[in-house]
């Protein structure tokens, strides 16, 4: 699956967990969160391939400079520039993956409460 499939999956589930049925249905929130966290699962194996692109990006561009003569905090300085839109891109994916981990957390929280309810209803 490409990672844009996978982020647009993980936005569509997050959404649909947000909408009435997501705080008040425990097979809804229970669907929505299993199919959030398989699309957020895969995201997570492309951002850590992405990252792993990304350190040999960095110890590329690291050599080419220190064989250019540059120094040490030049180079790293010169790296961040060149490496910054691909690494604020897999920090925004990350922070993506972790919140929506926190909403399938307290998706299951709401769902045992509404289990217990419905318990203490009958």
């Amino acid at each position: 699956m490409k990672i844009e499939v996978a982020i647009k999956g993980v936005l569509q589930e997050r959404s649909a967990l947000q909408k009435e049925e997501g705080v008040s249905n425990p097979s809804y929130i229970s669907e929505h969160m299993q199919r959030l966290v398989q699309f957020n699962s895969v995201l997570e194996e492309r951002l850590g391939e992405e990252e792993k692109k990304l350190e040999v990006e960095e110890a590329r561009l690291f050599k080419g400079y220190r064989a250019k003569s540059m120094s040490v905090n030049a180079s790293q300085t010169q790296i961040k520039y060149d490496i910054a839109v691909d690494r604020a891109e897999v920090t925004r994916l990350t922070r993506l993956c972790n919140s929506s981990y926190k909403l399938v957390s307290a998706s299951q929280s709401r769902v045992k409460h509404l289990v217990e309810e419905a318990h203490n209803q009958i």
